[in-house]
């Protein structure tokens, strides 16, 4: 990646020579990109990474993003296992954790999936272990289970699950004999003061709606890796 004030470049050659792991972190990042921006979008309170209202042109991008990375993600995961090669499907993931993803983000918003992501989950004693995109991917499905969108959520969870991104807090680095409701309470507790958590819709907005999604998202992800 290469950087000056007014630009910057992005070469797959380059990106498929770090671990894997860190492009699946990217698809995780990327896959909350639509259905946080759906959420700014349709509430008339909500504001994007730099404070105004959401853009149709940033919401449709982020529409983008998601269709690309449902697409291709495991295809570029089995090519970048197979061998090192900038494939159609890795080119296309490069470019939906890039750039669709930057600008679906910036100018769509954000909501509950990096409050949980990038707040709630922070207490968590192993947090610092896991990337970005990694506990971004957890939040994801929990907003959409406190949505009540369970087949977008069980879509997202069956595609996480198949490329290697954390579906339970046990992948988060929770021993599951202590995921209980105090655990559940400090993640609640820290995702509602990120301020992109007032993003969500009115009657969302609490900690009781939190505990909710992430027990539902948790729970779901375990049968899920069971199979």
């Amino acid at each position: 990646c290469i950087r000056d004030r007014y630009q910057r470049r992005v070469h797959g050659g380059v990106i498929i020579q770090a671990p894997l792991r860190t492009l699946v972190s990217g698809v995780g990042d990327g896959m909350s990109t639509y259905y946080e921006a759906e959420l700014c979008r349709i509430n008339p309170k909500a504001i994007n990474m730099v404070g105004a209202r959401p853009t149709l042109g940033g919401f449709s991008i982020a529409e983008k993003c998601k269709e690309v990375l449902f697409a291709n993600a495991e295809q570029a995961v089995a090519d970048l296992k197979a061998k090192k090669a900038v494939t159609p499907a890795v080119d296309a993931v490069i470019e939906a954790n890039t750039l669709l993803s930057g600008i679906g983000f910036e100018s769509g918003g954000l909501a509950a999936a990096h409050a949980i992501g990038c707040g709630g989950l922070e207490t968590l004693p192993l947090s610092n272990r896991y990337l970005h995109g990694e506990k971004v991917a957890f939040g994801t499905i929990a907003q959409l289970f406190m949505e009540g969108k369970l087949d977008e959520a069980k879509k997202c969870a069956a595609m996480f699950h198949k490329i290697g991104l954390p579906i339970h807090l046990g992948q988060l680095g929770q021993e599951l004999d202590a995921v209980n409701d105090d655990m559940y309470k400090k993640i609640a507790d820290k995702t509602v003061k990120e301020f992109f958590f007032e993003n969500m819709p009115a009657h969302l907005v609490s900690a009781e709606a939190v505990v909710k999604g992430c027990k539902e998202a948790h729970e779901y992800g375990l049968t899920v890796a069971a199979k």
